[in-house]
């Protein structure tokens, strides 16, 4: 159930081709979220000296009700795939992204979307993934002066965190 989960999720997202018999995947419980991380064809998981590892690899995503895909996911589908959902960013959006602000519509350089409410990659003008959003408006509306896309993860969340970790550490070791 689980593998055909992640097809579907590759298919969709036009990565399935990238990842057929290179990578070998492993599931790690965490509570209720299950991690998929990808390893290396040459990594042999069988011969870890753990039973279940806690994390190891590429984290591509978490299996819910259905994949939520990383940001590593992201950049592999945005380097591998072109039939992804996307919008593309102008400069300045693209660092209101990295400090989590939510896509004003006349930011949009560029989009492949077909409905609202659906999950998307944030490009720059670049094409890296910068982040992944979920739209809140029809695609013909998506060019109006209003926030059309909701930032659910960015890149600068990694720097996000790391700042309140060290905050956290700093204030635990006075």
């Amino acid at each position: 159930k689980e593998l055909t989960q992640l097809k579907r999720a590759f298919s969709k997202w036009g990565v399935f081709d990238h990842f057929l018999g290179k990578f070998r995947f492993i599931r790690i419980n965490d509570n209720s979220t299950k991690a998929i991380y990808q390893f290396s064809e040459f990594c042999d998981i069988d011969s870890l000296p753990v039973t279940l590892p806690y994390y190891g690899g590429i984290l591509l995503g978490f299996l819910r009700k259905e994949f939520e895909p990383s940001l590593h996911f992201a950049q592999i589908v945005s380097q591998n795939s072109r039939i992804f959902k996307y919008v593309r960013v102008s400069q300045i959006a693209e660092r209101l992204v990295t400090y989590g602000r939510d896509i004003i519509g006349t930011s949009i350089s560029d989009y492949r979307v077909e409905h609202e409410n659906e999950l998307v990659l944030i490009l720059n003008n670049f094409g890296d993934a910068i982040g992944l959003g979920r739209t809140r408006f029809n695609p013909e509306l998506i060019k109006n002066n209003q926030i059309t896309v909701t930032n659910l993860l960015d890149i600068g969340t990694y720097l996000r965190d790391e700042d309140a970790w060290s905050k956290n550490r700093s204030s635990n070791s006075s």
